[in-house]
C-alpha cells in the first residue's frame, strides 16, 4: 500500500472553492466546509499542481506523467497538452486567461 500525500492546494478566484492535487493521480475540488465536490481523474501518475483560470471556469493541472490537462469544473478533461520530456512541476494561467505557462 502506497502513501498518498496532498501536493498542492489553491483557492478559486472568488475564494469559494479549493483545488488540491495528490500522489494518487487525482485533483479534487472542495468547498470551504471541506466537502469534496468532485474528483478529477485522467492523469496516469501523481498530480503536482493545479490552478484556476482567472475567470474560475477551468483548471490547469501539471503531472509526473509529463502532461498538462485543462479541465472544466465538472471534471471533464477539455485538452491534454504534451511536449514536456519529463515531469511537469507547475502550470498557471496568464492574468487574461489566454496563455498557460508550465515548468
Amino acid at each position: 500500500m502506497g502513501i498518498y500525500g496532498v501536493l498542492s492546494a489553491n483557492f478559486s478566484p472568488n475564494g469559494q472553492t479549493i483545488v488540491s492535487t495528490s500522489h494518487d493521480n487525482t485533483l479534487k475540488l472542495w468547498n470551504l466546509n471541506g466537502q469534496c465536490l468532485h474528483t478529477f481523474t485522467g492523469h496516469s501518475i501523481g498530480v503536482l499542481s493545479a490552478n484556476f483560470s482567472p475567470d474560475g471556469q477551468t483548471i490547469i493541472s501539471a503531472s509526473h506523467d509529463n502532461t498538462l490537462k485543462l479541465w472544466n469544473l465538472n471534471g471533464q478533461c477539455l485538452h491534454t497538452f504534451t511536449g514536456h520530456s519529463n515531469l511537469v512541476q507547475s502550470a498557471n494561467f496568464s492574468p487574461d486567461g489566454q496563455t498557460i505557462i508550465s515548468t
